[in-house]
């Protein structure tokens, strides 16, 4: 239907205008991530319209929709709960400092983006990990990356994607293992976070123990870290 209307329908010429926009390989027809780029880009013109506070003026959507205030936005990659906490410690800053802090979470699950969506949040469908899917949003040079999946494989895929794009942007990357800590900082990661490690951080702070992780040097980093990727998971006592 029609944008603004609940039963308008499109024409023919305008479908397939839109088909023609979208359809980068030009078999006339959307693929998957065809129809994604798609997608991003309407909530990109959405949210360039909230943000520039417009009542629906076309023209000035249409600005909006370049100037979206995402340009130099951070980039969460995965909507999942780290991703959801991420989001929502940048809405609380947001309202603490009342300045607005410029982020877009992608994400694959519809559900997710749906609560997201409704609790306020700035999170579009999407692979972020696609620097075209990134462009399409509106975010041209992102402040950061922030990489999120407890996949530690498509983690290793997806810094390795955006390093090749954005070469000087920092790019933080969540590891649910140490073992695969090399391999995201030899794929171009900026730093890791693992969890396991931040866990034992944190409770060994709750009982005054003085344990902290020693803060090294990338290099340092990925000459201490055993060279595994694939081993097996450590056993749990």
């Amino acid at each position: 239907t029609r944008p603004g209307t609940a039963e308008e329908k499109l024409s023919i010429r305008e479908i397939d205008a839109i088909i023609a926009r979208f359809d980068d390989n030009g078999d006339g027809e959307l693929q998957y991530e065809e129809f994604a780029k798609l997608w991003t880009a309407k909530r990109r013109d959405a949210l360039g319209t909230a943000l520039n506070g417009d009542g629906g003026d076309g023209d000035h959507a249409a600005a909006a929709g370049e100037d979206s205030g995402l340009e130099n936005a951070i980039v969460v990659c995965g909507y999942g709960e780290v991703g959801q906490r991420l989001c929502a410690a940048f809405e609380a800053d947001s309202r603490r400092t009342g300045s607005k802090t410029s982020y877009i979470a992608f994400s694959q699950n519809p559900k997710r983006i749906s609560e997201g969506v409704i609790n306020g949040a700035t999170v579009v469908f999407g692979n972020g990990a696609r620097p075209d899917l990134l462009k399409a949003a509106g975010v041209e040079h992102p402040a950061s990356i922030i990489i999120t999946y407890e996949n530690g494989e498509k983690s290793r895929d997806a810094v390795k994607r955006l390093r090749g794009v954005f070469r000087n942007t920092p790019i933080y990357v969540r590891a649910c293992r140490e073992a695969q800590v090399k391999a995201l900082m030899e794929a171009g990661a900026t730093q890791v976070i693992c969890d396991k490690c931040q866990v034992a951080d944190g409770i060994a702070n709750l009982i005054n123990v003085p344990y902290t992780l020693e803060t090294v040097s990338a290099q340092a980093l990925l000459d201490a870290v055993p060279p595994l990727w694939e081993g097996e998971e450590e056993e749990e006592a």
